[in-house]
């Protein structure tokens, strides 16, 4: 990812100033995605997005992993973590590609990558000890209050439509599924039927139900926990 060639450059390093960061970010960028335009801005907010849903996703595995069930595999890890996700925040997990290749990076969690806070030089005063300044920033001026509230009220219907779409399409979806599930229920049942065959599908089925039943259940022991 740009943002960490950007913080992982051996001779601009930490001591780099955050224009000359960015700036960097951005030709990073460019580098790699050659036929993608992407503003200053817009890679900053992007980063914001990310760096926001993977602390979370760190959160849940952190749950996860506190629980420190006996035979369960990093993919078990993960995949509970994927489900706590969902029953925190609502929405399933989109970042796991930078998730995978963010948790083991340090750099990940200093200063430089927030865009809100001040970047700190480091000098050297008059007795050759280094002393830390830290940049003032000019805060943005206050949006009136009609506009604020004119704002979060669209925000709020935005977020009303999102999940009302996303319960339609939840719906439809399981809907779909057990339509289908019963289709095949009745093609196995009929008498025409190998009689070999419909017992493979129904053992399948019976396991395939049970280890959802299983699924549910750790994730309901692991929020419980969280809970606590």
């Amino acid at each position: 990812m740009a943002w960490i060639s950007a913080s992982e450059d051996s001779i601009r390093g930490s001591d780099q100033k955050m224009e000359t960061f960015w700036a960097t970010i951005v030709s990073e960028f460019q580098k790699h995605e050659p036929g993608t335009t992407r503003t200053l801005n817009a890679l900053k907010g992007r980063w914001v997005d990310i760096n926001r849903e993977v602390d979370k996703f760190s959160g849940c595995m952190s749950s996860v992993l506190a629980v420190n069930a006996s035979g369960k595999t990093d993919a078990d890890f993960v995949e509970d973590a994927l489900f706590l996700y969902v029953k925190r925040y609502g929405q399933r997990f989109e970042f796991m590609p930078s998730y995978l290749f963010l948790k083991d990076k340090p750099k990940c969690n200093t200063s430089l990558f927030d865009v809100n806070m001040p970047h700190k030089n480091n000098k050297t005063n008059d007795s050759g000890d280094n002393t830390t300044e830290t940049a003032s920033i000019t805060p943005a001026r206050p949006i009136g209050a009609k506009k604020a509230k004119r704002i979060a009220s669209e925000v709020k219907m935005q977020e009303i439509q999102l999940s009302t779409t996303q319960s339609i399409a939840n719906s439809l979806k399981r809907k779909n599924d057990l339509l289908e599930e019963l289709n095949a229920i009745e093609v196995f049942g009929r008498p025409e039927v190998d009689p070999a065959m419909a017992k493979e599908y129904f053992d399948l089925l019976a396991k395939e139900k049970l280890e959802a039943l299983k699924k549910k259940m750790r994730v309901a022991e692991i929020a419980g926990s969280d809970m606590d």
